[in-house]
């Protein structure tokens, strides 16, 4: 007979467990995702080189699609068990542990849930975690002070809660929280959409059954079922394995590599356990667990919070908007993987790093609602002093793969420094700021001041392609190949720059795709009113000139981190250069100090988008100026064919080999970009919304200019007055879209109007 759940104290204990299960499972995903390698160099057979990174990248992004959805079961478990009564609750046992879930009987050691790095032994545990139903189920008894749950597979556990939910036991859903999904494509492809607020009795049970669908033991074909695409996983390094028996994909991380034993480890587990003494490496390693453990700390502090509704309505937002991206991805993750890299020797044992995940009961005793920031601010101030700690003792580290490291563990140290400083803001002025400081500001009131009097102006509209090769979410800003996004480097390709780059130096270009270059297409001089469009003369001398962004300029709002969406481009020195020499410069005030800004300073800063989203208005003006196609499915139709061309050509005995895996992966991508582009856009149809997509500015350009006529008479001068006068600065207003993942590319358009004096 079937589990049989009797009354509201057995429900909540059975919601309980399913929640500290699915919590648990997740780390477990996310401990082996990061341990995959992600470098070319890290694959030692150079024949099967290209083709063995390739498996390892959709492993990842597999093995990180499956703990974001085990994230969301997480959220619906919590607002379940609010539903009926409970609290919620982010408690579960540290690692490894191995009696306390899947339990068949009171006998049954149930199954172990360990650290362990990514093979074939761990993905059959996996295959096992997420088992569809045993032919016959087993009875057990809950009684009013609840036992311990047993079952063989969660699809039966979820039976049973699913079984109990009644109108009796269902008492409230205003208390449950639906946190905001920044990134809807995160979801596996192709899921249905669906509530995370439980309403009612039919609700409840149709939530049950989708996470059932999804993955805890779906008896079901679907390919995206977690079982299905782990026993996918297995089927393909099986394969690989056949053919390099000495394949293997991950990183010699140590299971269960932690700063001590705590108090819940179970008898004879301690030997799973790689204890890592504080003197290591002159401490490097343990402070390296202890800053993961302490970011983990806050993370799971956060998310008591936003689900308990407990602290201000500020801070509440301020969490919102912080943690479910920016922290997730440019801290938590990018963290992961630096472990996984850092090089280790114990008396028994030799690898590398692994998260540890530990966790005390303090992780789950909140303090009082009015000082929750408070002790938020002084934990991350804490995290900020041990990672520059840390940076000091990598860069003085004599072993150069720990050296290595400096240049991605200062872009997580310098994220902490910056989520420190918006949270605590956010908290005090709210989201957006209100406290503004203008003394970094490049707002575009030269528009006012220019409308019917002031002076003359240059303006050049300019319009073409530029690439930026950077990861695109749910992946962090600093990912250096692109995993769970819509932005990769591929083969032999360096490693994503975040650059953009609107000239074609130092570009890369993939065959077929479009040349790289910004220009001026119309150069004209306006006298005043302005906005009459009292045009005085062409000037022919800036037509086709190079419209380019000086030294090595990036979109820097890091997953939303400092913006709430459309990332400032720093530093933003703006060079104009005309065919016969003209030269003219001038940044930003401000210029490279986004990060390093106040968060008032940003927020007043002027160089946020002021217009963005996806329509199909966006796409027909992009399509219109950039040409001969007529819908992203025509763009996408030819570069498939002309890509299709290229790998007939290649030899049979070649297709593993580095030109046909590019190839390979290209045209896979532009299939899903063209399966997601037909129709009605789909959950998971992200890369639909790129071509769709745009993001508009509009601001002024405040330093010092510098200008270099080369002796050519324009009849006119460019005036050079006092900075800050309204009447010197220039104005910039540019548009990009229609972003080509294939390329790495998207299209800017804009205009520029340079005061001028004419002579």
């Amino acid at each position: 007979m079937p589990l049989k759940i009797n009354n509201r104290s057995q429900l909540i204990y059975a919601l309980t467990e399913i929640a500290a299960l699915e919590h648990t499972l997740m780390c477990q995903y996310l401990f082996a995702a990061a341990s995959l390698k992600s470098s070319i160099t890290e694959f030692s057979n150079k024949d099967r080189a290209f083709h063995q990174i390739e498996l390892a990248r959709v492993w990842k992004k597999n093995l990180l699609m499956v703990a974001r959805e085990e994230m969301q079961h997480l959220t619906y478990a919590i607002n379940l068990l609010v539903s009926v009564g409970g609290s919620p609750t982010f408690m579960r046992p540290n690692f490894p542990n191995y009696n306390r879930f899947y339990k068949s009987g009171p006998g049954s050691p149930g199954l172990m849930m360990s650290m362990e790095r990514f093979s074939a032994g761990t993905i059959i545990r996996f295959i096992q975690f997420e088992a569809p139903p045993p032919p016959s189920m087993t009875e057990a008894r809950f009684t009013p002070v609840p036992e311990p749950n047993y079952y063989q597979t969660l699809h039966e556990f979820y039976m049973a809660v699913k079984e109990a939910f009644t109108d009796e036991m269902f008492v409230d859903y205003g208390d449950q929280y639906d946190p905001i999904d920044e990134d809807k494509s995160a979801r596996l492809a192709y899921r249905r959409p669906i509530n995370n607020i439980v309403k009612n009795i039919t609700e409840a049970k149709a939530l049950i059954d989708m996470i059932v669908e999804e993955g805890e033991g779906s008896t079901g074909a679907d390919p995206e079922a977690h079982v299905n695409i782990f026993r996918n996983i297995l089927a393909a390094l099986e394969v690989e394995l056949q053919a390099d028996k000495d394949f293997d994909p991950s990183r010699p991380v140590l299971s269960n590599t932690m700063t001590r034993v705590h108090d819940d480890m179970e008898e004879n587990l301690e030997k799973y356990l790689h204890i890592i003494p504080a003197d290591l490496a002159d401490g490097l390693p343990f402070n390296l667990l202890q800053l993961f453990n302490g970011a983990y700390e806050i993370l799971l502090t956060w998310l008591y919070q936003v689900f308990d509704r407990h602290g201000s309505k500020d801070e509440l937002r301020a969490i919102e908007t912080l943690a479910f991206m920016p922290y997730m991805t440019e801290i938590i993750r990018p963290l992961m993987e630096v472990l996984t890299k850092v090089p280790i020797r114990l008396n028994d044992a030799s690898g590398t790093l692994g998260a540890g995940f530990e966790v005390t009961s303090n992780n789950f005793l909140i303090p009082k609602p009015e000082i929750t920031h408070k002790i938020t601010i002084e934990r991350l101030s804490d995290l900020i002093t041990l990672s520059t700690q840390i940076s000091d003792q990598i860069s003085k580290s004599n072993d150069p793969v720990i050296n290595y490291l400096i240049e991605d563990f200062y872009f997580i140290r310098k994220s902490l420094a910056i989520l420190k400083e918006e949270f605590e803001n956010r908290v005090l002025y709210g989201w957006p700021a209100t406290n503004i400081d203008l003394t970094k500001s490049e707002s575009p009131d030269s528009l006012k001041s220019w409308a019917m009097r002031g002076p003359a102006v240059l303006e050049l509209k300019f319009q073409g392609w530029f690439q930026c090769r950077l990861a695109s979410d749910p992946d962090g800003a600093n990912e250096k190949r692109g995993i769970t996004g819509n932005n990769f480097a591929i083969g032999d390709e360096p490693d994503l720059d975040r650059i953009i780059r609107f000239q074609p130096s130092s570009t890369i270009i993939r065959s077929h795709c479009p040349e790289i270059g910004v220009y001026v297409i119309t150069a004209k001089i306006i006298a005043p009113p302005i906005d009459l469009y009292n045009v005085v003369k062409e000037v022919p001398d800036f037509i086709g000139a190079k419209i380019d962004l000086l030294d090595s300029p990036k979109f820097e709002g890091r997953n939303h981190m400092v913006s709430d969406d459309g990332e400032p481009i720093d530093p933003f020195e703006l060079r104009i250069e005309t065919n016969n020499g003209i030269v003219l410069s001038r940044a930003v005030i401000g210029n490279g100090e986004i990060n390093d800004m106040t968060s008032g300073q940003r927020a007043g800063s002027g160089r946020y988008v002021t217009n963005g989203g996806a329509s199909t208005d966006a796409v027909k003006e992009y399509l219109k100026r950039i040409g001969k196609y007529t819908s992203p499915h025509s763009y996408l139709d030819e570069r498939i064919a002309l890509l299709k061309a290229d790998l007939a050509k290649i030899p049979p005995d070649q297709i593993q080999g580095l030109a046909a895996e590019k190839l390979l992966f290209r045209l896979q991508c532009l299939d899903e970009a063209k399966m997601s582009s037909v129709g009605k856009p789909v959950a998971g149809g992200v890369r639909w919304s790129r071509y769709f997509f745009f993001v508009d500015y509009l601001h002024t350009i405040s330093g010092k200019p510098v200008i270099d006529m080369n002796k050519v008479d324009l009849g006119f001068t460019f005036r050079k007055g006092h900075a800050r006068d309204v009447n010197e600065k220039w104005l910039i207003e540019y548009h990009f879209g229609f972003f080509d993942s294939d390329a790495l590319s998207a299209y800017a358009y804009g205009t520029i109007k340079i005061p001028v004096e004419i002579v």
